[in-house]
């Protein structure tokens, strides 16, 4: 007896939150879009309106001081240092 009386109770309780949250979301759906969502979109019109009749801009060569100079060649590199003298030597007799 006493399981099913808590089950009841559950079952009341998952009901009133489910029509509860069913309220929320009619009342939400049904609220008109607000003065801010309008003028986001008329925003967004002019900004696409704006774009549509710039002209691009033409591109200017830079005066001839403002460019920077070629890169200069680089120079050889310098000369590679004789190998050092061996060292070694061939084992002598003894004797």
């Amino acid at each position: 007896m006493e399981v099913e009386s808590v089950l009841l109770a559950l079952l009341l309780i998952n009901a009133l939150t489910f029509s509860q949250l069913n309220l929320a979301v009619e009342a939400a759906e049904s609220v008109p879009l607000s003065p801010s969502d309008d003028f986001s979109k008329e925003l967004k019109a002019l900004s696409r309106r704006n774009r549509r009749i710039t002209p691009p801009s033409p591109r200017i060569n830079a005066p001839v001081h403002f460019k920077s100079p070629p890169p200069s060649p680089r120079p050889p590199p310098p000369p590679r240092s004789p190998p050092p003298p061996c060292l070694w030597r061939p084992p002598t007799a003894f004797g």
